[in-house]
């Protein structure tokens, strides 16, 4: 069995992001120069190149997986907070199904932010993230996982607003970590994850 680093993912996902529109790369003036990636791996057996196959499950025979993630962030301020400043929190999920005799695969990404509650030297924010993924069902050949990651941002005091986003002048601290690796839970489930976290 193949196991995708979580870095591998947020590469890929990062791509797709960075990536644009095929209108504005075509605008840029620079887009024969650029050439198309191909995910894959080497073969062990033959010691070729084999591309990966994007799966697109059949969303009529298929029932979505659906629930909720809920972490909870009891953060200690060891920075002192800028007057008028924040913490935020943000939640992250990326759920994978990859078929091990077509080495198929497909991926699914979720997020969430909200701005904690400061008292003292103490910080607690709550995140949800619920889901709803159409994902095969797991079996010996295709195998489901997922994972979760957390991030704390600490900010100097915003500048004004752009629509309903507060702008903050800069972060002053941040801190990330993983906080889920494996099965996806039941659907129907909210599974609830508590964590503490310094900065």
């Amino acid at each position: 069995m193949r196991i995708f680093s979580l870095a591998a993912i947020a590469a890929i996902a990062l791509g797709v992001t960075l990536a644009g529109s095929p209108s504005s790369a075509a605008q840029s003036g620079n887009a024969s120069s650029l050439h198309k990636k191909i995910l894959g791996f080497q073969n062990p057996e033959t010691g070729e190149f084999e591309p990966l196959v994007r799966a697109v499950p059949d969303a009529s025979s298929t029932t979505p997986t659906t629930g909720t993630v809920e972490v909870t962030l009891t953060i200690t301020l060891k920075t002192a907070l800028p007057k008028n400043g924040s913490v935020n929190c943000g939640a992250n999920l990326t759920a994978m199904s990859e078929n091990e005799t077509t080495f198929a695969y497909a991926y699914w990404y979720e997020q969430a932010y909200t701005t904690a509650t400061v008292s003292g030297s103490t910080a607690t924010c709550t995140v949800n993230v619920p889901y709803s993924w159409v994902i095969p069902a797991a079996s010996s050949t295709v195998k489901n996982s997922v994972t979760g990651m957390y991030a704390v941002q600490m900010n100097s005091a915003s500048t004004g607003t752009t629509g309903s986003t507060v702008d903050p002048t800069g972060t002053v601290r941040y801190s990330s970590g993983g906080f889920l690796s494996g099965a996806i839970p039941a659907t129907g489930s909210t599974s609830k994850y508590s964590l503490s976290v310094v900065i």
